[in-house]
């Protein structure tokens, strides 16, 4: 997928050099419900990305976010079907951006084009309620709270976005 300044791929070897910037950072990590990751554990979020694990559906993945600019891998975005969390008609979004990339709506411009790809499924976030930035950019694109949601493990719900099916 191409938008007007990224380029939305399937990883590729080389992108593993992104990784501690994206999964490795504490900042980035914040909300994640393991912090940061250690080389060992992006390594295998690396092979799994790139061999396509949790392409359940067609349409479903993880996109690496590369700047058409400079060539910089600088986030993802992914989408997934959970039928075990969310009922077998709705997708999952994820998306996470390295610190370098914020403040200048690139993830709006990756997480648009990926929800638009996505056809007449339903596109679902779950998100921490503090992460005010992510919270920001789902009511950008029209996502509307529908309810809490809480995960096993947590001390505090989040909560469940719906966004637009098809180009927001």
């Amino acid at each position: 997928m191409l938008t007007p300044r990224l380029v939305l791929r399937r990883w590729v070897a080389e992108d593993a050099a992104a990784l501690p910037a994206i999964l490795g950072d504490a900042e980035v990590m914040a909300y994640s419900d393991h912090g940061p990751l250690d080389i060992a554990a992006q390594a295998k979020w690396h092979a799994d990305a790139m061999s396509g694990a949790g392409e359940d559906s067609p349409g479903c993945g993880v996109w690496a976010a590369q700047e058409r600019a400079s060539g910089a891998v600088i986030g993802y975005v992914s989408l997934k079907a959970a039928p075990e969390r969310l009922g077998p008609d709705h997708w999952e979004l994820g998306f996470r951006f390295a610190r370098r990339s914020w403040g200048r709506g690139l993830a709006t411009e990756a997480v648009r084009a990926v929800i638009g790809a996505a056809g007449d499924t339903e596109v679902v976030a779950i998100v921490d309620p503090d992460n005010s930035a992510s919270v920001a950019l789902l009511k950008k694109l029209g996502g509307v709270r529908q309810r809490d949601v809480m995960l096993e493990g947590y001390d505090h719900p989040d909560h469940l976005y719906a966004l637009r099916r098809g180009p927001p």
